[in-house]
């Protein structure tokens, strides 16, 4: 066989650097089709395009390790000293090196092999855990596992690497001169590069190749096949150790799990599982369900909150004509940590990152799943590798159509991907043309385009900007016209889908949902209480919205409401039993009528700053320390009351410790 020789494009140093690669990745290969053949489950519930689909996402990350693997060898190499072109004595040292690196690599894929014949998960950061007793781990390890034989055989591989490099890579028997000139030399470099970084990158898209890629079908097994154990262990390193206390938890387990309604309550187990009947009173039967999720859709900026800007008539009319929720509030702020409260029913708290970015918690319950029958759908007008929410998505709600910013006909806008406008109108088009439909269908359009830059698109309808004065808009909250003028179009693109809905028969029976992700700071705008502002509380309020003219007569309800709570209460109110294993509760029950709590907080603070709203007053603190009590609703001066309602101060206190410490828990205890 004639050895690979890119000399004549690439230089020689580059033809050894491909040679090694090529190794790399045909080694790698090879462990992942032993690891397809070897832990292929006896009754597969994937089909063999799943299967395809994870192998081909497998060798992507196989060739980014393999890279990562080379880079040594590109970067040291362009020293004359280490360059085995020009220096044939360096070639020994790196033959060892490689060989080395090798036994290393073999070492892991027989530990990831274990690990998923035990756990039936891939080799990650938990694995750390055991180091904390290594004595009585590797006394474990030797009693379960053929560990002489593995020695053995480990050894047997290092000389057969040595060999085997030796002959296939590391192979040059004396110096050669690189044949290119100056210029072709600089050009292959910067090819290399180039291929280099490509390759490390992963796709020929705005964000690159990522983990939750891989859990596109909900299968264990097809995820675990499209995984590299290397990979894996790096990215789940920042997520290893859980950061719930369970003495906390227990500690708070009596009030909270009476919050939510536990119809068995056992602290032992912790226990927070309940069954939730569909509501008794439910007018509607299989709905169609669409939850709009607004990207920065804050209350204070809208009309149905006095403010007089005009900057959101479209969601002003549908609040008006349906159910509108006046003390709605997010966990958090942050668009990924909305969306998984909203799908997961669980507040996303995480000190540093969100938990869709944390592998060792994507499986999740989601009410979703309990409507028997129907259609899921995601609409996203820009990436679902952002935040990677597609692990969220696609991992936990079965069978979802998810549509992104690639698989639309519109153009891309600016960095989020298509415009409010187009994906409203794409999201119609592919509703009004999916393939069964007389199937009803739960679907999710998730907005981007309130958000800097705050671009309009050229094609945006028959939308005009208004004359509205920047004193005047910066007095109801807005930074700027840019601003102002971006909400207005975002609000017309939400009007447009809804005129284009009711020119269809799916209309009468489908209901909308409005929320935001989060809020925004309110810039001391004119229609907020001094409470509101001194605590920036507009940051986590933001409207909700049930439009479904037919059948919910106007209704305005001023308790308060949690992200958490929309999912269980639209499952309720279409008439769907649900088991719950998250915050969120239907909100329509009647059990909870004096049970009116929420809690928010703000991530980005260490320790995080928390609140409790009830539908008057707020108490705050930290973990541990809920010191602070106010009227939040009060037209007067921030005034700090928990001496002058001592009971009420402390129950509020130890249910938001309680939901706070829960909430980490259950993020770790919410499996599907």
């Amino acid at each position: 066989m004639k050895p690979l020789n890119l000399s004549k494009f690439l230089g020689p140093r580059f033809n050894i650097g491909f040679k090694l690669l090529v190794y790399f990745t045909f080694f790698a290969t090879l462990m992942r089709l032993v690891f397809v053949c070897y832990f292929y489950p006896a009754e597969d519930s994937f089909t063999i395009n799943d299967l395809i689909k994870a192998i081909y996402l497998g060798l992507k990350f196989d060739l980014r390790v393999s890279l990562i693997f080379c880079l040594p060898y590109f970067i040291f190499s362009l020293i004359p000293k280490f360059n085995p072109v020009k220096n044939n004595k360096s070639l020994p040292y790196w033959t060892a090196l490689y060989c080395l690196l090798l036994s290393l690599l073999l070492q892991v894929y027989l530990q990831d092999f274990a690990y998923y014949d035990y756990l039936k998960d891939r080799l990650n950061a938990t694995i750390l855990q055991f180091t904390e007793n290594l004595y009585i781990s590797m006394e474990m390890v030797w009693q379960s596992y053929p560990m002489v034989s593995v020695l053995i055989g480990s050894f047997f591989a290092l000389i057969l690497f040595y060999k085997t490099l030796n002959k296939f890579v590391f192979s040059i028997q004396a110096s050669i001169q690189d044949p290119r000139s100056k210029k072709n030399i600089w050009l292959g470099g910067l090819s290399t590069s180039f291929l280099i970084f490509l390759g490390l990158y992963g796709r020929l898209n705005q964000y690159p190749l990522r983990w939750s890629e891989v859990f596109f079908s909900g299968n264990r097994y097809i995820a675990a096949v499209g995984t590299n154990p290397l990979h894996y262990f790096f990215d789940t390193l920042t997520n290893s150790r859980k950061n719930f206390d369970s003495k906390l938890v227990k500690k708070y387990y009596p009030i909270v799990s009476s919050y939510l309604g536990v119809e068995v309550p056992d602290p032992k187990s912790l226990n927070f599982t309940r069954f939730q009947n569909k509501s008794k009173e439910t007018q509607l039967k299989n709905p169609n369900v669409v939850v709009i999720i607004m990207e920065s859709l804050s209350a204070h900026r809208s009309g149905l909150f006095l403010n007089p800007t005009e900057a959101t008539p479209n969601l002003d009319k549908m609040g008006q004509q349906g159910w509108l929720f006046t003390k709605h509030f997010t966990p958090s702020e942050g668009t990924a940590r909305g969306v998984f409260a909203t799908v997961t029913g669980i507040a996303d708290i995480n000190k540093d990152r969100t938990s869709s970015r944390n592998p060792l918690i994507v499986d999740q319950n989601t009410a979703v799943n309990y409507f028997t029958g129907y259609e899921p759908y995601y609409f996203i007008g820009g990436s679902a590798n952002w935040g990677n929410i597609r692990g969220v998505l696609k991992n936990n709600i079965q069978n979802l159509n998810l549509y992104e910013e690639d698989m639309f006909d519109a153009p891309r806008t600016d960095v989020w991907g298509i415009s409010d406008y187009h994906l409203f109108k794409e999201s119609f088009r592919i509703l009004k043309h999916r393939p069964d439909p007389k199937k009803p269908f739960f679907a999710f359009i998730q907005t981007a385009g309130f958000h800097r830059p705050y671009t309009i698109p050229e094609d945006h309808g028959d939308f005009k900007p208004t004359e509205k004065s920047l004193d005047f808009v910066k007095k109801w909250g807005f930074e700027s016209l840019e601003e102002y003028e971006s909400m207005r179009f975002a609000d017309y693109s939400l009007g447009v889908f809804i005129d284009s809905m009711k020119s269809s028969p799916m209309f009468d029976n489908t209901l909308f949902v409005v929320l935001g992700d989060h809020g925004l700071p309110d810039n001391e705008s004119k229609n907020l209480t001094p409470t509101q502002i001194k605590f920036s509380l507009e940051r986590f309020h933001t409207p909700l919205v049930f439009y479904m003219p037919k059948h919910l007569e106007p209704k305005t309800f001023d308790f308060v409401v949690s992200q958490q709570d929309v999912l269980p209460t639209i499952t309720s109110l279409s008439g769907f039993d649900f088991k719950n294993k998250g915050m969120g509760r239907n909100v329509l029950d009647p059990q909870f009528d004096n049970k009116k709590f929420v809690f928010s907080y703000v991530y980005y603070r260490n320790p995080h700053t928390l609140f409790l709203f009830d539908e008057n007053y707020i108490v705050t603190g930290i973990p541990g320390q809920i010191n602070e009590m106010y009227n939040y609703t009060s037209p007067d001066a921030p005034k700090e009351i928990s001496t002058e309602n001592t009971e009420k101060f402390q129950q509020m206190s130890d249910l938001l410790n309680g939901l706070y410490e829960t909430a980490k828990y259950l993020l770790h205890n919410n499996r599907k």
